[in-house]
């Protein structure tokens, strides 16, 4: 990957399920541009259905955002989970401007399907290691693009480390 790039990931149709996200997150989770778009699907999710937005939300992070509960079974740090629910209570919208065509004049409602998201990289998208890269997301709704933080793990999926900024606010029609 080089810097400065720009991408464009078109998602069929938001999944409805746990098992369609996993399904989309094996297509695609194999590139950072494709776990973010898993990842802010997670979070679409998360403000309709938390149970299932949990469910995804955890299948696409970072091990190390998760807590072991034994007998094979992780789920996101509580605190985690929480600043989710605050940030999001309320503006159910916010996650939909990362959705290209979305903006304040129409509240962000998604209007057709396929569904797509755009990913720039720059000069620090890389100064991360080999293993991590910091990916940056569009949004109709803030004046620059918001990072996330990817690693790759072992089976060659990449997974969120850090994506606060994309749980802040977006600007709404007044």
């Amino acid at each position: 990957m080089e810097s400065q790039d720009t991408w464009i990931k078109k998602i069929g149709k938001l999944p409805e399920t746990p098992d369609e996200f996993l399904s989309i997150f094996a297509a695609i989770g194999t590139t950072p541009q494709g776990s973010a778009a898993c990842l802010i699907m997670a979070l679409m999710e998360f403000v309709k259905n938390e149970n299932s937005g949990k469910k995804m939300i955890t299948s696409v992070v970072d091990p190390s955002r998760l807590v072991d509960r034994g007998e094979g079974v992780f789920e996101l740090f509580q605190a985690d989970l929480k600043f989710i629910a605050l940030q999001s209570k309320g503006k159910e919208y916010m996650f939909n401007s990362y959705v290209l065509g979305t903006s304040p004049d129409n509240a962000y409602k998604i209007e057709k399907m396929p569904v797509s998201f755009e990913f720039s990289s720059n000069k620090y998208s890389e100064a991360m290691g080999d293993c991590r890269y910091k990916i940056f997301v569009k949004s109709s709704g803030a004046a620059t693009p918001r990072p996330v933080t990817l690693a790759k793990q072992a089976d060659g999926y990449w997974k969120a480390i850090e994506y606060s900024s994309l749980l802040l606010d977006v600007v709404t029609k007044k």
